[in-house]
């Protein structure tokens, strides 16, 4: 990497962001390849006769399903994982202790 003096905060993580990887943004880009791989053969498909239009219709709908189902099942699964994460962070009001087990008492 060339050296070219310094650099404003936006451009610093520009640059950061630039030579990190990205699963999720790969994953993305795999999964909308596919889907619309799969569109287009079924759209040509129905174009050749080899599936009525119904039929392709059903494919393309199942299609549209997946990218939904697949933002409901993340979406789930972040949610938990929020959950387990920060559960053991904090103090419930109900029984509030301290980190040893002792029962947290107010300050008078």
């Amino acid at each position: 990497m060339v050296d070219v003096g310094p650099l404003s905060p936006d451009d610093l993580n520009r640059r950061l962001l630039a030579e990190r990887p990205r699963p999720l943004r790969d994953a993305a880009s795999r999964l909308s390849t596919v889907l619309g791989v799969i569109g287009g053969i079924a759209t040509a498909l129905v174009g050749f006769g080899v599936l009525t239009a119904a039929q392709g219709d059903a494919v393309l709908g199942l299609l549209g399903l997946v990218p939904g189902l697949f933002t409901s099942v993340f979406t789930a699964l972040a949610a938990f994982g929020v959950v387990r994460a920060g559960e053991p962070q904090v103090t419930p009001l109900s029984d509030p202790r301290d980190d040893e087990g002792r029962r947290l008492l107010p300050a008078a």
